[in-house]
């Protein structure tokens, strides 16, 4: 069984991709080379395979291997892409992150087409987030961190960001920062932010804080 397929973030994200696949195909059909070639019949049909690949792949309710068969087939028309290889990626990290058999081979997997978007697209923050996220899972917990860095630097105002570098930033040892964070998110969203309620009431728990210590 697989897990659902999250639309706040995929469906929505592959809406973009679609978009951004279907303006670089345009592009790329319109042009003339040697000032003789115009656009033909093929250009046409890899444009419209790109977008019912990708429109597939949307409506899909669950991450399974016909999904990523879809991702695939979409980034194999336009490998350019960096939603797609992200898709691909995020989708093989939330399979492995079911622990089921193979999951260490799903998060292996996941890990290229992470670094390739995070390559095609260097300004997205969340390539290396989940980059970050798959890394730990898999216990390579040095390039986790600076996964999570870059994620960080990239997104330094962003919530869910912040909550996932918290979190590792906890696991590290340096609970200073995470709780620097954590009280950032719970800034920049008061309603709702549970990620950040729970690791603060962690903190608090343990009797973890960034006041200087008592005089004697």
């Amino acid at each position: 069984m697989g897990i659902r397929f999250n639309t706040n973030t995929a469906a929505l994200s592959l809406a973009r991709n679609l978009n951004q696949g279907s303006e670089a195909m345009s592009a790329s059909v319109e042009r003339v080379s040697s000032g003789s070639r115009i656009r033909g019949a093929g250009d046409d049909a890899a444009a419209l395979s790109i977008s019912s690949n990708l429109n597939a792949a949307a409506r899909s309710e669950q991450v399974d291997e016909t999904l990523l068969d879809t991702l695939k087939k979409a980034h194999a028309i336009e490998p350019a892409n960096p939603r797609t290889a992200y898709e691909i990626g995020e989708n093989l990290r939330l399979l492995s992150w079911e622990g089921l058999d193979g999951y260490e081979a799903r998060a292996r997997e996941a890990i290229p087409w992470l670094e390739k978007a995070a390559s095609l697209n260097p300004f997205d923050a969340y390539a290396p987030l989940r980059l970050g996220m798959t890394l730990h899972w898999i216990q390579q917990r040095d390039q986790a961190a600076k996964a999570f860095d870059r994620a960080l630097t990239l997104g330094p105002n962003d919530v869910q960001i912040a909550n996932h570098c918290a979190w590792d930033l906890m696991l590290r040892g340096d609970t200073r920062r995470a709780r620097e964070l954590l009280e950032a998110s719970l800034r920049w969203w008061p309603w709702g932010n549970w990620m950040a309620q729970h690791y603060l009431e962690a903190l608090n728990r343990a009797g973890i804080t960034n006041a200087p210590p008592a005089k004697p």
